[in-house]
């Protein structure tokens, strides 16, 4: 039987001291006994890691890509070129408050077509067995619409996310 694999995103876990290390700490004791590995992968790094069981891995590479400024002629080619964004902002143009939720619209979605772009590469190099791993994201937000749009491409891709208050 193949590996299981379960791949998950978080924004700091392993690395510092925060309230998403609380639970993901616990949670890890949990998930090592029903997969065969696991990859963490942090949105951000810093010095000082969690020490890990045996069966778990860090994929550092990720927290590079958020590393480099969006320019905003990348902005608008996003704008004119999602057909997500298209989908979104219909009606949005006559509420001012809306411009707001919109700007965030288009920066949500240049980070997650980072990820996508992102995790399609690291699928193909590490050779990704699509069909035994599972994606799981700590929140609801930018890395999950990430590998939802890469499943647009890839369908058996399987993504669980934990929504907490915040992301409701």
């Amino acid at each position: 039987m193949p590996p299981k694999i379960l791949i998950l995103f978080s924004t700091t876990y392993p690395y510092q001291a925060t309230h998403e290390n609380a639970f993901l700490q616990h949670e890890i004791t949990w998930l090592c006994k029903r997969f065969d590995q696991i990859v963490l992968i942090p949105r951000f790094k810093t010095a000082d890691r969690f020490p890990l069981p045996a069966n778990v891995v860090v994929e550092d590479s990720f927290a590079n890509i958020f590393s480099r400024s969006v320019t905003k002629s990348e902005l608008v080619s996003l704008t004119l070129s999602s057909g997500v964004l298209r989908q979104e902002i219909s009606g949005v143009w006559n509420s001012p408050s809306r411009v707001l939720a919109l700007k965030q619209l288009v920066w949500s979605l240049n980070n997650a077509r980072r990820v996508r772009g992102w995790l399609e590469k690291y699928a193909i190099d590490k050779q990704i067995d699509f069909a035994n791993t599972l994606f799981y994201t700590y929140w609801l937000g930018d890395a999950t619409l990430g590998i939802s749009l890469l499943k647009r491409k890839v369908p058996q891709i399987k993504l669980i996310s934990r929504a907490h208050r915040v992301d409701l």
